[in-house]
Parts: structure tokens; C-alpha cells; sequence
């Protein structure tokens, strides 16, 4: 039976190179085959697949069920890792990228109000600088309310 799980918090083995350790994601799907021989074998799938997607060893990871939520972290998180930061400061673009994601999910079917909200603060966490876009550059007094609202 193959399973798909959420790595998360992944420490990759860079070396002490502080640039590529930035760039790399912190968050990624891994499908684990569960007939296997132990922790082991399943540590050794998951550490696989980790590196194939990356080109880096792994030190340490933890793991999670996957979910619609977690899968929508992850493509916040993958989206903001591919497009070039500075500080905090959101760019128009980037903003674009996320509301299109957020316009995925909300297409993907209706969600409750409580979801709503608990994604809406996985999309905060994992953006930097997208609550004050939304306060400042929206006006929204709430960013996390405005943008459950969204979802």
C-alpha cells in the first residue's frame, strides 16, 4: 500500500552554504510504500525521494498526513521559494501567484469557515510579507480574515 505524505521542516545537508539552504523547500510530498522491510526502508524512501527532487542530502524531516490544506502550504510555499524575495516586501506579482492559488482551491469545491480560516493562516505563515500586502496595498484590516474569505 503506497501512501502520500507531507515531509515538512526538512533539513537539508548543505554544508554549512547558508545561500543553497535558502533556496531549498522546506516542505515536500513523498509516496511511501508501506509493505516495506521497517522504519528503515521507509526512511530510505522518503531520504530518495527528497534528494531525486533536489540534488541535496537530508539530515532531518518530519512528517505529516497529507491533505488539501498541506497541499495548498506546499504550492505557497514551492511558489514563494521560485520567485525572488527581498526582506518582507511583497511584489504585485507575487501577490498575483498566491490569489491564483487561492482561486484553485477555492474551485476545487466549497470549504467551511473554520478550514477557511486554518488555511488562511498556513498561506500567512508560509508568505512573508502577504499580511501587509493585504493591509496596506488591499485594505483589508484582517489579513487572515479577508483572505479566508477568499477561499
Amino acid at each position: 500500500m503506497t501512501i502520500t505524505l507531507l515531509a515538512h521542516h526538512i533539513e537539508w545537508d548543505t554544508d554549512g552554504d547558508m545561500d543553497a539552504a535558502r533556496g531549498l523547500p522546506s516542505k515536500l510530498e513523498v509516496e511511501v510504500d508501506l509493505f516495506t522491510n521497517g522504519w528503515v526502508d521507509v526512511n530510505k524512501q522518503i531520504c530518495d525521494q527528497l534528494s531525486d527532487k533536489t540534488g541535496w542530502c537530508v539530515l532531518d524531516y518530519s512528517l505529516e498526513g497529507y491533505s488539501a490544506d498541506a497541499d495548498f502550504s506546499l504550492q505557497m510555499t514551492n511558489a514563494q521559494s521560485s520567485q525572488e524575495q527581498q526582506g518582507d516586501n511583497m511584489s504585485q506579482s507575487q501577490f498575483n501567484a498566491i490569489m491564483e492559488k487561492v482561486k484553485q482551491i477555492r474551485q476545487d469545491g466549497p470549504m467551511n469557515d473554520e478550514a477557511a480560516y486554518d488555511t488562511a493562516a498556513f498561506i500567512l505563515m508560509d508568505n512573508p510579507g502577504l499580511k501587509d500586502y493585504i493591509e496596506q496595498v488591499i485594505g483589508a484590516y484582517d489579513a487572515q480574515d479577508w483572505l479566508a474569505d477568499e477561499i
